[in-house]
């Protein structure tokens, strides 16, 4: 199953909070807009958490189309690729039962296209065990009309076995 789990969300909607919070509990609050600059072409995203330790802003060109980055030259990280876009499903942990909560995604409409970003702000690696890393950006996407939803979550063993 290739999916990802969550190390911390931020909304500017408080029922985006709570109804996450049902599903995994790294929703926070925090401020943010986007904004399109020179027409359609380009798209801003900030990003202003309450705490400081998730600011983000970039700018994203809508119309370029560029090829993988960096981490992807080499035949062995090429592999690494299916891991760097949209994922089927969203993994939490659930102590009480020693279980991994798996949700998967469904989308309608789901077209991403890959675009060059420019990060202008992102301190989200200064804090925790990111700190001192030195993040490389594998890949961006944009994607407009989404129809998306979760199914309902099950609990499943280390092994994989439905519990």
């Amino acid at each position: 199953m290739r999916g990802l789990y969550i190390l911390r969300s931020d909304t500017n909607r408080r029922s985006m909070q709570v109804g996450g919070n049902l599903l995994t509990p790294a929703i926070v609050p925090a401020g943010g807009y986007q904004d399109r600059c020179g027409g359609a072409e380009k798209l801003t995203a900030t990003v202003d958490s309450r705490d400081g330790r998730a600011d983000l802003a970039v700018v994203a060109d809508l119309e370029s189309r560029p090829s993988p980055s960096a981490p992807f030259r080499s035949a062995a990280a090429r592999a690494a690729i299916r891991f760097a876009g949209p994922l089927p499903y969203t993994f939490d942990y659930e102590a009480k039962t020693g279980s991994i909560v798996v949700i998967k995604a469904n989308r309608n409409r789901w077209q991403p296209h890959p675009v060059s970003v420019q990060v202008k702000r992102m301190n989200f690696f200064e804090h925790g065990g990111f700190a001192g890393s030195e993040p490389v950006l594998a890949n961006a996407f944009h994607v407009a009309d989404v129809d998306y939803g979760w199914e309902r979550g099950s609990l499943r063993g280390w092994d994989g076995s439905i519990r």
